[in-house]
């Protein structure tokens, strides 16, 4: 109806042909008078490019453009600005060569190939106080606060059904979130991040749906946020430096930097990354080759712990405490009951927290495979073939070198 369309569209400034004081771009065109120009969609894309598909259909596009662009054109970039943030950029990095790449080249292609997401999540890990949503701040002073968004309780602002604090934003800071932010969400957010529409709710309004140009940066002091597996190809783990936690010079310094010459400032961060800018920059490929030592460790702990032990019990057939291999030295043959007393104890000596019980154990075997569970001298025993394990493991990417 024309009062929903007002009440979604209404912030919509009038456009520079039709333009009357005081009025929005709905009242102006509904009112008549001024009907024309004529508009199939309207949407949010950060582009000033006009917007038109093959079939002649426009959009009306109520991106405005960046923060950066209205700078007085007589700005000059600073050495000592460019070099305060690639120290910095350093710190977040923590020394990590391949981590400063990536954030570098994530921060500039968030500003210069804003519409071509590399659909992947960079989530900074440090302590408190070492300068982790600085950077969003200092971005968001290029791109524009209107925006941007930064949200310290995302199962609410993003995860929730009513999540109309996203519309039209380009970069969102989910700032120290814990386990349980993202527990009730982690589905949706792995599709905001690769999904090219997504779903806008707002309370007594139908949804639309609009394009996905959300970029997500993540700064928490939490190790554990979600399961992160093997095979991920959403998100990027770096961690920071403590060491920029004791220098307070530095964050000084960006305090006066700010004080005194914010435009020049900023103009030098949006320069320097301009300058850093590689179109053909892969993020894939470095998302999966170029780890760090933080994703590295954080798949580790992820890995089940399950798959770790049963290869284990396969590969070192010395020590079998408890079952025994059949004549062809083929299977093990192990009770149930057995079976989860070797399993409850591995975890035990490397510090895990079981949390399989019997049932799932069962479950686990029955996937390896399913005539696993059967009865050998009429007792419940698992017959577990080694060379099945084995491939089984190497096939789910489940095995440790």
């Amino acid at each position: 109806t024309t009062q929903q369309i007002k009440h979604v569209y209404n912030e919509i400034e009038p456009y520079n042909k039709f333009v009357v004081p005081g009025k929005t771009f709905l009242d102006t065109y509904i009112g008549g008078g001024y009907k024309k120009e004529y508009f199939d969609f309207v949407d949010f894309v950060p582009s000033l490019e006009n917007i038109q598909d093959a079939n002649g259909l426009r959009t009306f596009n109520v991106f405005k453009g960046f923060a950066i662009d209205k700078f007085d054109k007589k700005t000059k970039a600073k050495a000592q600005y460019r070099d305060w943030f690639i120290k910095h950029l350093k710190y977040a990095s923590n020394g990590e060569a391949n981590a400063e790449e990536m954030l570098t080249q994530y921060l500039a292609h968030c500003i210069f190939n804003t519409t071509n997401r590399p659909g992947i999540c960079v989530i900074l890990q440090g302590l408190e106080g070492t300068g982790k949503s600085m950077l969003f701040e200092i971005i968001k002073e290029i791109i524009g606060c209107n925006y941007c968004l930064m949200s310290e309780r995302a199962e609410k602002d993003i995860f929730d059904r009513f999540n109309n604090q996203m519309k039209n934003k380009i970069l969102i800071n989910i700032n120290e979130p814990d386990f349980d932010s993202f527990k009730g969400g982690f589905e949706a957010f792995k599709s905001l991040i690769t999904d090219t529409t997504y779903t806008i709710e707002e309370k007594n309004l139908p949804s639309i749906n609009v394009s996905n140009y959300l970029w997500f940066l993540v700064t928490t002091n939490n190790k554990v946020l979600f399961k992160l597996s093997h095979t991920d190809r959403r998100f990027y783990f770096i961690k920071t430096s403590d060491k920029s936690q004791s220098d307070r010079e530095h964050f000084n310094t960006y305090g006066n930097f700010i004080k005194d010459d914010k435009s020049g400032f900023i103009f030098s961060v949006y320069a320097y990354l301009k300058t850093k800018y590689n179109k053909d920059y892969d993020f894939r490929f470095n998302q999966k080759e170029n780890r760090t030592e933080l994703h590295k460790l954080l798949v580790d702990n992820s890995k089940s712990k399950f798959h770790s032990f049963i290869q284990e019990l396969v590969e070192d057939l010395d020590n079998l405490d408890k079952g025994e291999l059949d004549p062809t030295n083929e299977n093990i043959i192990i009770s149930p009951r057995d079976f989860n007393s070797l399993y409850k104890t591995y975890c035990r000596d490397n510090s895990f927290f079981n949390v399989e019980g019997g049932n799932k154990i069962r479950m686990s075997l029955k996937e390896i495979d399913m005539n696993i569970h059967t009865k050998v001298k009429n007792k419940s025993s698992y017959v577990i073939n080694i060379k099945q394990v084995i491939e089984h493991l190497k096939m789910k990417k489940l095995y440790e070198e």
